[in-house]
């Protein structure tokens, strides 16, 4: 098992916490990638899937890394 098949299992079984950085490669790995919508944008960040145009927009968790339950089952 690969560590992006972990760690999609991990998201995927639900946990307390995550971390944003896994987060992000298991969004990659799934053909997004991340856009930060310029200087303005704060925390918000957009995921951009190229092939069929889909776009993802969520708050990154600060000051920590850690995304809550309640931001794992947003999205």
């Amino acid at each position: 098992m690969t560590t992006i098949e972990k760690l999609r299992a991990a998201l995927l079984a639900g946990p307390r916490t995550f971390r944003f950085r896994d987060f992000v490669r298991v969004m990659e790995s799934y053909g997004y990638e991340i856009d930060q919508k310029g200087a303005t944008s704060g925390s918000r960040v957009r995921f951009w899937r190229e092939a069929d145009g889909r776009i993802f927009i969520m708050y990154a968790p600060h000051p920590s890394d850690e995304m809550s339950r309640g931001a794992i089952k947003q999205r």
